[in-house]
């Protein structure tokens, strides 16, 4: 299934069969809701109130491809250097912005290990997970 979907100021493309960055899948998750419990004085038991909406996971899993591994680890280490230790939105190929979002855990999960494209066409390719989360509203 691909996708598109865009982190802070990279638009990641449909599937395609060139060099670049490709949307594999895209799952917003569902948000937490902030639980807090009071135990409020001269009261048997607790008060428990939902406190908002929490934040929310998203899991984005993005294909490179590329001429050579060199150049599948320089488009990773772009993505990896714009998106750590900043605070981004995501436009999600749900048609809904996540806003205040931050990169989990500062590198990637590797999903599928390089290899090549097809017998004759000379590229290879990778697949990472990104995990990120978000503690801003849902546009």
């Amino acid at each position: 299934m691909a996708c598109t979907f865009t982190i802070k100021d990279t638009a990641i493309a449909a599937t395609s069969f060139a060099e670049g960055r490709y949307g594999v899948s895209f799952h917003s998750g569902s948000p937490r809701v902030n639980i807090a419990t009071y135990h409020p004085p001269g009261i048997t038991g607790d008060y428990t109130s939902s406190d908002g909406e929490g934040t929310r996971n998203i899991r984005a899993r993005i294909r490179y491809r590329a001429a050579d591994r060199a150049t599948l680890k320089g488009l990773m280490h772009t993505d990896l250097a714009a998106w750590t230790d900043n605070v981004f939105t995501i436009a999600g190929d749900d048609g809904k912005s996540y806003a205040r979002c931050r990169l989990d855990n500062d590198q990637p999960r590797l999903i599928e290990d390089v290899r090549g494209v097809q017998k004759n066409s000379r590229l290879v390719q990778v697949i990472y997970e990104w995990s990120f989360t978000c503690y801003g509203e849902v546009t």
